[in-house]
């Protein structure tokens, strides 16, 4: 017994839908990954003289209190 035309159709349909999807889910993956890569280079850029300044005020400030 032979299955009607629009079984064939219908998983042709869902076989697509499927792929498409897979492609676009790794294609925001990669894009995802060069984002986070770049913040981590921002990040790495700034934190150490943020963390000076820090150091700067918190003892300027100290030493403000002692005086």
């Amino acid at each position: 017994m032979t299955s009607p035309w629009w079984t064939t159709l219908l998983s042709d349909f869902v076989a697509l839908t499927v792929a498409w999807a897979t492609v676009h889910l790794d294609r925001r993956k990669a894009v995802n990954q060069e984002l986070m890569k770049k913040r981590i280079a921002i990040y790495d850029a700034i934190v150490p003289k943020v963390h000076d300044l820090l150091c700067c005020f918190t003892c300027v400030e100290a030493g403000a209190t002692f005086r």
